[in-house]
């Protein structure tokens, strides 16, 4: 093996910035900060945890709020259509399908 090629390697202090546990491992650092260990992530401790970090699921929730209370319901949508189905163009009326259908039959 060739001399002084390969890096020191030490023994570091590992913190985990969600946790704060600290571990003591051997590495080329000299120092390591991990944001989930195996102490409190949700595949080793099977509860659900959520990091939000830059408020993005309040975010997300706050627009879902906005959005359900301005969404219509399809009855109050089917009536605005059938409002609007009978439209005048230019002084002369534009007739539906089902108005055509009835004046054949007459």
């Amino acid at each position: 093996m060739k001399k002084n090629i390969h890096p020191t390697s030490n023994m570091v202090n590992t913190t985990c910035l969600s946790c704060g546990k600290a571990y003591v491992i051997k590495s080329t650092y000299s120092t390591i900060k991990v944001e989930i260990c195996s102490n409190c992530h949700p595949f080793y401790t099977g509860q659900q945890k959520i990091v939000d970090s830059a408020n993005k699921v309040s975010d997300f929730n706050k627009r879902l709020a906005q959005k359900s209370d301005n969404v219509i319901s399809r009855k109050d949508k089917n009536k605005n259509r059938a409002k609007h189905t009978v439209t005048e163009i230019k002084g002369e009326r534009t007739l539906t399908l089902k108005d055509m259908l009835q004046q054949f039959k007459k």
